[in-house]
């Protein structure tokens, strides 16, 4: 009998040092998995900015007959997204557009939210923050022309020899 209460009583103090360590060890690992997430979800929603400012950026790009400030108030315009659901948890920040000579530049501003105040990576904020930019160039319509000229000419050349 007595061997029976001491075998009873060595498995309760065993049992007893895996509560503690699980009481250790489960709040680190529930921490870092919701770490994770997190980061994947802010990596999902900047790749997805930066394809809508590019895609923005390639179209507004292409639009003929139009003057410099008409094209940056069409970005301005246009910017919003069709399906803002698209985004997680997205806060979309400010669109710039700015054209000098055939160079148009598109810029924009957005972050996530930190979910918990004072776990943050970053000192300063509570708020992850990626800048999308993109610079294209529009086309001009002597630049056309010209570079179809010199293919033209580079081609009968080379037909030629």
């Amino acid at each position: 009998m007595k061997e029976k209460i001491d075998e009873v009583k060595m498995n309760q103090t065993e049992n007893g040092y895996f509560t503690v360590e699980a009481s250790l060890v489960m709040p680190i690992v529930l921490g870092v998995v919701l770490m994770t997430v997190y980061f994947w979800v802010f990596q999902y929603d900047r790749c997805r900015q930066d394809q809508d400012t590019g895609l923005l950026a390639m179209q507004a790009a292409g639009w003929r007959n139009i003057t410099a400030e008409e094209r940056c108030d069409g970005v301005i315009r246009e910017g919003e997204p069709a399906d803002p659901e698209v985004y997680v948890g997205w806060d979309l920040g400010e669109l710039k557009a700015r054209q000098r000579g055939y160079r148009l530049e598109v810029e924009r501003v957005g972050g996530l939210t930190f979910p918990l105040p004072g776990w943050n990576l970053l000192p300063a904020k509570d708020f992850w923050e990626a800048r999308s930019r993109y610079v294209n160039r529009t086309l001009s319509p002597v630049k056309v022309v010209r570079s179809y000229q010199e293919t033209k000419e580079l081609l009968q050349m080379i037909t030629a020899d």
